[in-house]
């Protein structure tokens, strides 16, 4: 039997290898997926969905005070409804390969799944060729942890640390 962290971990490396998730966070994308921004040309997504969501996220910029608040709810709602309107077209293109998530007006996190196969199949081979990615440097790491090695996490998680086995 699994221990609770062991369990969590899986359950975080099985969404964020299953859910392209959309939203503007000050990485040139909206685009996240297997815990980090996706360039749009590397995501293979259509041009015009890339360009709709290079508007979005400058419009998300351009709305927002100094203060990283919402000018008014109407704002704040006109930018949820487009987001949710972009993960649809997103979700269009993935069809069932994919989940997609974006947030609502209220920060709640929206998901949709095609009920077709994927529009675009380029997209989704890109978002499983990172898949794998990110698969084989997980095996990586726990052929390494097996063997005896320590990651450290510093500054915030943002860097790790290896330590050869004693």
């Amino acid at each position: 039997m699994r221990n609770g962290s062991q369990q969590s971990s899986d359950e975080n490396s099985r969404y964020l290898r299953s859910v392209v998730r959309v939203f503007p966070d000050y990485a040139g994308t909206v685009l996240w997926f297997v815990g980090g921004p996706v360039d749009y040309a590397e995501a293979e997504i259509g041009d015009e969905l890339a360009a709709a969501m290079r508007r979005w996220e400058t419009a998300y910029y351009d709305a927002l005070g100094p203060d990283l608040e919402w000018p008014s709810p109407a704002a704040r709602l006109a930018h949820a409804e487009a987001g949710l309107d972009l993960a649809r077209r997103l979700s269009d293109e993935l069809g069932d390969a994919f989940e997609v998530e974006v947030f609502d007006e209220h920060d709640r996190p929206c998901r949709l799944r095609g009920r077709h196969a994927p529009m675009n199949p380029r997209a989704v081979a890109a978002f499983r060729a990172r898949v794998a990615e990110d698969e084989a440097l997980t095996a990586q790491v726990d052929e390494m942890r097996a063997d005896g090695a320590r990651f450290e996490a510093h500054g915030g998680g943002a860097r790790f640390e290896a330590h050869e086995p004693e």
